[in-house]
């Protein structure tokens, strides 16, 4: 069957809507239900819409060297860093100053690697991108990469070979990270650090967990606090105390992950322990979400949109009840349904 023009212009919508918002097929797909009946089009299947996924690759490389060329003052800085586990790909970032006077970032690509990646096949990777993009890397005048000592020793072989001293700048997403740690409070961390424990590596636990909660729990792993956020509403949401008695006490008597769910059970038996750390999970879980929205969900232009992947934990979560700080709408204006921002109309999918 022949699609429409404005089916294909939907589809093609969506793709960059997932471009934009950097988040995964299975993100969008999640919420497709909800897009496909403001739109009043059909996004298909996920193997159809990766069809645009080459003609949007294509259109935007092109964009962005016309951008470096004409769009932006020569000097620049870069950000590269990979991914934590298996070391599998290696994004590199642009951050530049526009004609506007305005601060940009720009992903350039995402390096996807045969195996784990050495220095010098990291250097050789920048200077592959900086060509391709036309960067002169005399140009280059500040570096953020994570503090990874394979990243650091790419950025050295880069400045010896071209004489460039560019400013060094660490990882400000690791550092911002750091900060509402704060909240994971100490009596609080102790059954959660003995819960990440018996879950982290699959078993019989968490699949106790699903039994009694109807869901898999979450893990609270990475750098990022989000992920300890979120496994914070989860454990709010079924209480410590029930999560003691209806998993943790059985998993001990089946022998599964017996030893941290000892740990954990003991600080649970300890009223002034268990206690306090209800009360701060409840504040860590309550706290967390507005600095979760205020770090992790970006204050959007009109070019931008909501990271949706995000969304379905921060706004959906059966925790969280008020959808007062929701900046989207939907809203009918012709020809078709708009998602809206703040007065601007993100996207107009007819």
């Amino acid at each position: 069957m022949t699609l429409s023009s404005d089916a294909k212009l939907f589809r093609m919508q969506l793709v960059q809507l997932m471009a934009r918002a950097n988040v995964s097929m299975g993100s969008i797909f999640a919420v497709i239900d909800l897009l496909e009946g403001w739109a009043g089009q059909s996004g298909g299947t996920e193997r159809q819409m990766g069809n645009y996924w080459e003609i949007h690759h294509q259109l935007w490389t092109d964009h962005l060297k016309e951008f470096v060329r004409t769009g932006m003052f020569p000097e620049f800085g870069i950000m590269v860093d990979g991914t934590p586990t298996f070391a599998s790909a290696e994004a590199f970032k642009l951050r530049a100053v526009t004609k506007e006077w305005e601060i940009v970032e720009i992903l350039l690509r995402v390096s996807l690697l045969a195996k784990g990646p050495n220095a010098e096949g990291l250097a050789a990777n920048v200077e592959d991108v900086m060509e391709e993009f036309g960067l002169p890397i005399g140009n280059l005048r500040t570096a953020m990469k994570d503090r990874a000592a394979t990243n650091q020793a790419a950025l050295n072989l880069l400045y010896a070979k071209h004489d460039v001293n560019p400013f060094a700048a660490d990882c400000l997403a690791h550092t911002n990270s750091h900060v509402p740690a704060k909240n994971i409070t100490p009596e609080y961390a102790q059954p959660q650090k003995q819960w990440n424990k018996a879950i982290m590596h699959g078993g019989n636990c968490p699949l106790q967990f699903r039994e009694i909660f109807g869901e898999m729990p979450k893990k609270a792993r990475g750098v990022r606090f989000y992920v300890e956020w979120e496994q914070g509403v989860q454990l709010h949401k079924v209480g410590l105390s029930r999560l003691n008695a209806e998993v943790v006490q059985p998993c001990i008597e089946k022998k599964w992950a017996e030893k941290s769910n000892k740990k954990f059970a003991l600080a649970a038996a300890k009223p002034e322990v268990m206690g306090r750390a209800i009360v701060q999970n409840c504040a860590a879980s309550a706290a967390g979400r507005e600095f979760c929205y205020a770090t992790y969900v970006p204050s959007v232009p009109a070019s931008l949109v909501l990271v949706l992947s995000l969304f379905l934990s921060i706004f959906l979560s059966p925790y969280i009840s008020d959808f007062r700080l929701f900046p989207f709408r939907p809203c009918q204006a012709p020809p078709g349904r708009q998602w809206v921002h703040g007065g601007h109309h993100i996207c107009n999918a007819r």
